[in-house]
């Protein structure tokens, strides 16, 4: 069973959609912006899984980001 299979299952279109795990290990430091979408149950895991959607930074965030160019 992959956790992450199941999550991008219930993602609409064009959307990025992850769990709280994952959201908890990047956390704000790497530049993306988090909006809770809810928690849902899903096929194979036991209980409810906090969902995030997840976009990338735009502004001075991006102009902190390693790799960027200045």
């Amino acid at each position: 069973m992959n956790a992450a299979s199941r999550v991008t299952s219930v993602a609409r279109a064009g959307t990025v959609l992850v769990a709280e795990s994952v959201q908890e290990a990047l956390g704000d430091t790497a530049g993306f912006h988090w909006s809770f979408a809810g928690p849902r149950r899903l096929k194979g895991i036991k209980g409810e899984v906090k969902l995030f959607r997840v976009r990338r930074g735009e502004g001075s965030d991006d102009e902190e980001s390693p790799g960027s160019s200045s």
